[in-house]
């Protein structure tokens, strides 16, 4: 049993507490206590609803330093596309908008003008004469011929205005090919490869005019290495 007197006085002291009055070391007590509780090493649950704030706050942040870079390379790309603009002299800069991709095309160098286109095509009939050859059948400035090289058939444009050569000319052998390519780079010509036209995305296509160098005729196999299981052979070769 407690003594009566014991228990008055724990009873008195348990009054003095709930009624304000705290002695000093009921004071101390419950001080270090609080101070306990806040301490650094005291574990503290994290709100869920404060989590999912800060990984939204941040998905937030990189959203927009990504935008920005984006906008910053952008704006980069297009002070550079602008800043080197040459024209083109000749035939080539006859392309019309709305006939072609390219409206009003730049080049960093220009091409020969039609005086230079024409004085071209009669150094290579001149060329295949020499050779011993009837040049109507290596250059052709036939429409039909041209036509067929500056359409695609597979493609959506109805006209091969602007997109067709200037003539075509049908090489035989690897001499005729470097003899064409001096010719065209004389006078600055430019040259379109040509064999089956079968090309389904109009890689043959002449936007800026020139030659279509013609492969079909160059048609033999060179050599063949069963050992190695390979060939060669020329560019016209089905």
């Amino acid at each position: 049993m407690t003594p009566p007197q014991r228990l008055s006085s724990r009873v008195l002291s348990l009054a003095r507490f709930h009624s304000g009055g705290v002695s000093a070391p009921g004071l101390r007590f419950l001080t270090s206590s609080a101070r306990r509780q806040n301490s650094p090493g005291t574990h503290r649950t994290t709100s869920p609803l404060s989590s999912a704030s800060s990984t939204r706050n941040l998905a937030l942040g990189l959203l927009a330093i990504g935008l920005g870079a984006n906008a910053f390379y952008l704006s980069r790309q297009n002070a550079s596309s602008g800043s080197s603009q040459n024209s083109v002299d000749g035939p080539a800069a006859a392309v019309h908008s709305g006939d072609y991709p390219y409206d009003a095309p730049r080049l960093p160098f220009s091409y020969g003008t039609k005086q230079d286109f024409e004085a071209a095509i009669e150094e290579l009939k001149a060329y295949f004469t020499a050779q011993g050859e009837d040049w109507n059948d290596h250059v052709t400035t036939d429409e039909d011929e041209l036509e067929r090289r500056g359409i695609d058939e597979n493609g959506h444009r109805s006209s091969s205005e602007g997109t067709k050569p200037s003539v075509a000319v049908y090489v035989r052998d690897t001499p005729d090919v470097q003899a064409v390519m001096r010719i065209a780079n004389k006078y600055r010509m430019p040259i379109v490869p040509f064999s089956g036209g079968t090309s389904l995305e109009g890689h043959y296509l002449a936007p800026f005019a020139g030659i279509s160098i013609d492969m079909s005729r160059m048609d033999k196999v060179l050599a063949f290495h069963p050992e190695d299981g390979d060939m060669v052979v020329q560019a016209g070769i089905g």
